[in-house]
């Protein structure tokens, strides 16, 4: 995957990270989708 989360955006996606079945990979694949 092209696209890593910087520190502000780990923080600011915890809740969602954190959910389960939606981790780091998950936002990850969001974000590029934009």
């Amino acid at each position: 995957m092209g696209v890593e989360l910087s520190d502000a955006e780990m923080l600011r996606y915890n809740r969602q990270i954190i959910l389960r079945d939606f981790d780091f990979d998950g936002q990850e694949q969001l974000k590029a989708s934009r």
